[in-house]
Order: C-alpha cells, then sequence, then structure tokens
C-alpha cells in the first residue's frame, strides 16, 4: 500500500510540473533548446534594447560614420550589404530588419529593406550573455532590390551610380512577437550614415 501511494504521489508531481508554465514575456529558447531567460522585476529586460550597428559577414564589425560599407554582387545576379550588430537587454531570439537609404540622391530614396517586417530575418544572438541579455549577430543581408530604375536604365546602371555616396543603415531589432504576448514587442533602432563602395569583381566589370 505504501509504495501504490508514493507512485502515485511521483505521478501527480511529474503531472504538475509538465503543466506549469513560464512567463511567456521574458523566456526564450537557446540553440540547444534550454530556457535561457527569465523576465524578473530590475533584471536585463527591465531596460530598454540598445543596440551598437556593424557590417560583416561571418563577425560583428562596429560600424563608426563616413567608413566605407561594401554593395555586394552575389553569384545569382542580386545586390547586398552585410549588416551586424551587437544588442542587449533582449531575449536570444529575435526579429531583425535592415533599412538602407540612399541620401545624396536628390530626393532620398530607400534602395534595401523597404519591405518592412516582410524583410526582416529572424536570428539567435551568438554569445548570448544570460545575464546581461546580450548578443551579437552578423551576415543579415539588406538586398538592394527596391530601387526602380529611370526609363532606359537598368539596376546595373543605378549600383554603379552609388559608388562613393552617404547610405543611412538603419537596423532594428526586436522582440518576436507571440501570440501570447499581451504587449507589443519592445524593439530599438540605431543607425550610421557610411559611404557606399562597390564590389570590385562588379565594378570592374559592369561600370565604366
Amino acid at each position: 500500500m505504501g509504495r501504490r501511494l508514493l507512485a502515485v504521489a511521483w505521478v501527480m508531481l511529474a503531472v504538475g510540473c509538465a503543466g506549469s508554465t513560464p512567463d511567456s514575456a521574458g523566456d526564450t529558447d537557446t540553440q540547444d533548446g534550454t530556457d535561457s531567460d527569465t523576465e524578473e522585476p530590475g533584471g536585463c529586460f527591465a531596460d530598454p534594447i540598445s543596440l551598437i550597428p556593424g557590417t560583416g559577414a561571418d563577425s560583428f564589425i562596429p560600424l563608426a560614420g563616413g567608413e566605407e560599407v561594401t554593395i555586394w554582387h552575389g553569384p545569382q545576379g542580386g545586390w547586398h550589404i552585410e549588416t551586424a550588430g551587437e544588442a542587449a537587454h533582449t531575449p536570444q531570439n529575435v526579429s531583425i530588419l535592415s533599412v538602407v537609404t540612399a541620401i545624396d540622391q536628390p530626393q532620398q530614396i530607400v534602395i534595401a529593406g523597404a519591405g518592412g517586417a516582410t524583410d526582416a530575418e529572424l536570428k539567435g544572438l551568438v554569445a548570448y550573455d544570460d545575464e546581461l541579455c546580450s548578443g551579437t549577430f552578423w551576415g543579415v543581408r539588406a538586398f538592394v532590390d527596391d530601387i526602380e530604375p529611370p526609363d532606359g536604365s537598368s539596376l546595373q546602371d543605378v549600383i554603379c551610380t552609388l559608388e562613393g555616396q552617404q547610405l543611412e543603415i538603419a537596423i532594428t531589432v526586436a522582440e518576436i512577437s507571440t501570440m501570447e504576448a499581451t504587449e507589443p514587442p519592445r524593439s530599438a533602432t540605431s543607425s550610421v550614415i557610411v559611404t557606399a563602395a562597390l564590389d570590385p569583381v562588379d565594378a570592374a566589370d559592369n561600370c565604366h
């Protein structure tokens, strides 16, 4: 009889644990599937999200104003800018949107990221610090495909004119919205003005 009561107690305990749910506003899964963050009063989620904009395909390189950033011509024929960043006070899994605006044009035009949420990319921050709720990301491509070439011109012609022009790169990091969320996802946007440089192979072959 004693053994039967003990077994029932263990079953009830297991069911109770399985049915409990963490605070969905602060929990996020790491790459190995474990919960890494919990939102506690005064914890690192209590502060606004902070973001340092950068570039890099394989690592995060902080960007300072005026630095050159390359518009790469990909093997499939498209053009893109590699964006990156360092974010803090955010879950590990986030949504990232990079918007690039050509500001030297007679009328400023968005050349990448005009689609808004449809152009956003979901990423898991690398080297995530549970105590600071911070990490880095890289290789988020801003595809330069939002330009409407003038009559008689091609997109390649327009790309060639961007050499040496000022571009504003605005990167937004946001929490991923869920069905259970009761508040809008937090987000932060940070921008930097850089100088456009063309892919040297593309420029040599197609810009004259």
